[in-house]
């Protein structure tokens, strides 16, 4: 909803975003490749997810 306030809306999103690109992108075009969240314990917490295919291919298709 800020993204959208801000008027840039997140591709993908069912709710905010632009309608008529909804049936090109079939899900949030949104991605974190890291995250590191404090740990009240020790070290940080690190959380890494590669990017998917499916996301490469779309976002590879865009680029060309």
């Amino acid at each position: 909803v800020h993204l959208y306030d801000l008027g840039h809306p997140i591709v993908g999103d069912p709710l905010y975003g632009e309608k008529a690109l909804q049936s090109c992108f079939p899900r949030l075009m949104l991605h974190a490749l890291r995250l590191t969240l404090p740990s009240p314990s020790g070290p940080p917490i690190i959380v890494e997810a590669p990017i998917s295919a499916s996301f490469q291919a779309l976002q590879h298709s865009l680029c060309q």
